[in-house]
């Protein structure tokens, strides 16, 4: 890795220009962005610190080894090959539970993150960080797919890579549980997240999520098999970090709660220095390495660094809806009773946890992250959505499994906990069942341009992204947007313009501009029912009355 990075940051600064400038952005300044030259200055800088560093790792490691050394536990056995069908039986189950909604209509996010990053290629997507909708590395592997495939179905190559990484989550849970405490814990844990719905819905979407589980999966992985003595797993894991934070800064917790149980084991457990020493060793190297990946965001970053303060007061909170439905999120689903078997499996998982050190351990570091998380967003005023914790679904599912194993343990027999994993895969099965698309924006916009034709205008009523455009360029109609949820809008010109309205997030718009609608004689035509914000994914259709 060493060669690489040195051989990178020897690449000349011209040629990482044309490669990660944004064309959009050249073109509104009439030059590359400031922002943008800094970051390559201080890639290339970063690329010869990671350089150094990682050729002296090996030394600082073999030193380590001799002045401190850790006993070195042998490798989980090989899974039987019995139990592996299995585990390609879950995996192919969990593909057909991520296919029914693959194809689905694609929501705000998914659409104002492709028009800002993937659409202009991998380069733009690295190097710019001029929208918060840019999860870099999974923006990048986006515009990948979406080279490879073409426009003609959009929804799939741009799902393509977290559906990836949404399916790997489940032979890599396998493999957690099963170093955690043997096959059968690494099956039921496969098992859950091959099914839980919260795992389901975030491999179907064009955003990072399912990217960081997968990160957040294997870097737990790494971080128990360097307290195993591993050799290999420090820089595995530093390689997992980075690339986990590359995809969502918010990965970044994870890495930093297991700095802090590596802190706190230290200091409670001073027999265990060496493997504190290995831990430190492995994070101040991932740290390196993340500076250099994300180094030419740091610029952009740091100008937009106020956005990520609650200034309105109106950002979601830990103490509001979106605190409540990543409570749910630890059983599974955001729907309060699919989620409750879960999160009682959960709570029992705890108490068993205290019996096995090696789930306890990553119990720990995974709840780590959570109070890390915590502290930043109420220390600095920040906000937070509920997919934001998503990390901490590892932890979840190793504690469902273990309190499943728990009830076997416990009443010697196989069917308690057999009857209880299907009252709760029944209920989370069912919650899916029941679950509308997240934002049927296609739908809407097919309902449109049915009643107004291909050549007519129509309103499109919505945030600041006319998103619904991705559904209208080249097959009409052609839309005239009305950002600020069409605050904008009067009643002359509600007058002279157009007789058919799309309206995403109808639920936000103010009274004001419904009563103008409504003065104007639109008339709801169609309403199609989304989740996304917890029931407020709607997309109306109006029409004015003749």
């Amino acid at each position: 890795m060493a060669a690489v990075f040195a051989g990178l940051a020897l690449i000349p600064e011209a040629t990482w220009t044309t490669f990660l400038q944004h064309p959009i952005r050249v073109e509104r300044l009439g030059e590359v962005p400031e922002t943008t030259l800094k970051g390559i200055r201080l890639l290339r800088l970063l690329l010869g610190v990671a350089a150094v560093t990682w050729g002296f790792q090996p030394f600082i490691q073999r030193r380590l080894e001799r002045t401190l050394p850790v006993p070195l536990r042998g490798a989980a056995p090989k899974g039987r090959s019995g139990v592996l069908v299995l585990v390609v039986v879950v995996t192919i189950v969990g593909i057909a539970l991520r296919a029914i909604r693959l194809q689905e209509s694609l929501w705000y996010d998914e659409i104002a993150a492709m028009i800002s990053s993937s659409l202009h290629g991998v380069g733009p997507a690295l190097g710019n960080y001029h929208a918060l909708a840019n999860h870099a590395l999974h923006s990048a592997l986006a515009a990948q797919s979406l080279q490879s495939f073409g426009a003609d179905d959009a929804e799939l190559a741009l799902r393509l890579p977290a559906f990836l990484a949404g399916v790997a989550c489940i032979p890599a849970m396998f493999s957690l549980g099963r170093a955690i405490d043997g096959d059968r814990a690494g099956l039921i844990a496969a098992t859950v997240i091959a099914l839980m719905p919260v795992a389901v819905l975030e491999s179907v979407e064009a955003r990072g999520y399912s990217m960081v589980l997968l990160f957040t999966i294997l870097s737990t992985l790494a971080w128990l098999r360097i307290a195993d003595g591993g050799r290999l797993s420090v820089p595995i894991y530093a390689l997992l970090v980075a690339m986990g934070c590359w995809t969502h800064l918010v990965f970044a917790c994870v890495p930093l709660g297991h700095a802090l149980q590596a802190v706190v084991r230290a200091l409670r457990h001073p027999e265990e220095r060496a493997v504190a020493s290995r831990w430190g060793m492995a994070l101040a190297l991932g740290g390196v390495t993340t500076l250099a990946m994300v180094a030419p965001l740091i610029p952009d970053l740091l100008e937009r660094r106020t956005e990520f303060v609650a200034l309105d007061g109106d950002e979601p909170s830990p103490f509001g809806i979106e605190g409540w439905k990543g409570f749910l999120q630890l059983g599974g689903s955001w729907t309060w009773w699919a989620a409750l078997p879960g999160l009682l499996l959960v709570g029992y998982g705890l108490t068993e946890s205290r019996r096995w050190p090696r789930l306890g351990l990553v119990t720990h570091a995974g709840i780590a992250g959570g109070v890390v998380m915590l502290v930043l967003v109420i220390g600095g005023d920040s906000w937070i959505y509920a997919r934001f914790t998503i990390f901490l679904l590892v932890p979840a599912a190793l504690l469902q499994a273990a309190a499943l194993e728990g009830i076997a343990d416990f009443l010697r027999r196989l069917w308690p906990p057999l009857l209880t994993g299907i009252v709760v895969v029944f209920a989370w099965l069912l919650s899916l069942a029941l679950l509308p698309p997240k934002q049927p924006i296609r739908e809407g916009v097919a309902l449109a341009r049915s009643l107004a034709g291909t050549d007519s205008p129509i309103w499109s009523i919505g945030l600041g992204d006319d998103v619904a455009m991705f559904y209208t360029e080249g097959r009409g109609p052609r839309l005239i947007h009305a950002p600020n949820l069409g605050a904008g809008l009067d009643a002359n010109s509600l007058a002279v313009g157009p007789d058919v309205a799309l309206v995403i997030y109808p639920d936000l718009v103010a009274a004001e501009t419904r009563s103008r609608l409504d003065a104007a004689g639109f008339e709801v035509a169609g309403r199609f029912d989304g989740w996304l914000d917890w029931g407020r994914g709607d997309v109306v259709v109006l029409r004015r009355s003749k």
